[in-house]
């Protein structure tokens, strides 16, 4: 599985949408690569981000990709960058600044998540990643940076 680079743009064109969650500009620092295929998308967060839009739904694997299922809509949470991990069976997401502050998810759980989203998927570029299995969303929902 080859990622997919995602546009900055994409981030950068978003803050209309994100700035009331706060996610701010995001940095062009290169992203960090995985040694194996992770079944989540992910993002290099600038600065931390609030939570003003939710997104709470049901976690959902399928075809090799982690989505949300909320609202009649498939979501694809997109991830900051070290703060996701997936075992094969459990997502596990840590505060970085507070690595004791960790939450675990299997697929078929609740998830809530904070930060923003739109529609369709987002487009290539230097500092998102989306795994080529991911195309089975509707939407798409940027997880802010705790």
């Amino acid at each position: 599985m080859r990622p997919k680079r995602l546009l900055g743009g994409v981030l950068v064109g978003m803050l209309g949408l994100t700035a009331c969650a706060g996610m701010g500009q995001p940095r062009l620092d290169p992203l960090p690569t995985p040694t194996v295929p992770v079944p989540f998308a992910y993002w290099l967060p600038s600065e931390p981000g609030g939570d003003a839009a939710q997104l709470e739904g049901t976690l959902v694997e399928e075809d090799g990709c982690l989505y949300v299922d909320a609202d009649s809509a498939r979501y694809l949470p997109v991830f900051p960058a070290g703060a996701v991990a997936w075992d094969g069976s459990t997502l596990t997401t840590t505060n970085p600044r507070d690595p004791a502050t960790r939450d675990e998810v299997v697929p078929g759980e609740e998830i809530s998540l904070g930060g923003g989203g739109d529609e369709g998927m987002p487009e290539p570029g230097p500092t998102t990643v989306v795994p080529d299995a991911c195309d089975l969303a509707e939407r798409y929902f940027i997880v802010a940076a705790p």
